[in-house]
C-alpha cells in the first residue's frame, strides 16, 4: 500500500460489498477495492480490474493438515472452518467450491471478513481458513500461515477499483488511486 505519509487523512473499512456499493452511490465513499461483483449489481458504477486471486486454505504451523501432502476437500469437513461472511461474493465463490467439490455446504463454520480475526483465530486453534490468497500472503511468506495443498483454481476472481460511473475524484483522491495501481504489480509479483 502507498506510504501513509503520503496522505493527511484516509479511512479503509473492510465491510460486505453490498454495504460498500451503497455507500460508494451515496457518495460517502470515493472508492472500492475488492472483488467484481454480480453485472446486476454494477448499474451506474465502473470496474478496473487491478489483478486476479484466488481463494485458498490456510492453517496455522504445527496444524495436522499441515504435515499432509495432499489434502482433499471433504477431508476439511472434520475441521472448523473460518469462511467469508455470508451474502458477500467471497463466499459464494468459496460456496460454489464447496458445491462443485461434491461435499456440500460446511456446518461448522465461523463467520468473518475481518482478517485480523480470522489470522488471530486460526493461528490459536485448528481451523481451517478459507481466504483471498492477498489477504494472507505476508503471513504466508513469513511462515505465520501455511497454505493447504487443495486445488481452488475454480475461485479465481478479478480484484479491482469499483467507482461510480462518470466520477471525477478530487486531486487528492486522484494521486491514492494512481499510488494504488502502482502498487499492485510489486505487490503482486
Amino acid at each position: 500500500m502507498p506510504r501513509s505519509s503520503r496522505w493527511r487523512r484516509s479511512a479503509w473499512s473492510p465491510a460486505a460489498n453490498a454495504h460498500l456499493l451503497a455507500g460508494l452511490r451515496q457518495e460517502q465513499v470515493d472508492f472500492v477495492i475488492g472483488r467484481l461483483v454480480d453485472p446486476s449489481g454494477m448499474q451506474g458504477l465502473s470496474f478496473e480490474p487491478l489483478y486476479s486471486e484466488c481463494l485458498i486454505f490456510v492453517v496455522r504451523d504445527g496444524h495436522p493438515l499441515a504435515r499432509q501432502g495432499r489434502v482433499s476437500p471433504a477431508s476439511l469437513d472434520q475441521w472448523r472452518l473460518v469462511l467469508p461472511d455470508a451474502g458477500t461474493r467471497i463466499r459464494e465463490s468459496a460456496d460454489r467450491f464447496f458445491l462443485g467439490s461434491g461435499i456440500g455446504l460446511p456446518e461448522r463454520v465461523v463467520e468473518t471478513i475481518d482478517a485480523s480475526f480470522g489470522r488471530s483465530y486460526v493461528r490459536q486453534t485448528d481451523a481451517v481458513w478459507f481466504v483471498p490468497e492477498g489477504a494472507v500472503e505476508a503471513d504466508l511468506r513469513e511462515g505465520r500461515l501455511l497454505r493447504l495443498p487443495v486445488d481452488t483454481r475454480s475461485t479465481e476472481g478479478a480484484v479491482g477499483l469499483t467507482v461510480r460511473a462518470g466520477y471525477l475524484p478530487s486531486a487528492a483522491v486522484q494521486r491514492l488511486l494512481e499510488d494504488i495501481r502502482r502498487c499492485v504489480p510489486a505487490a503482486r509479483a
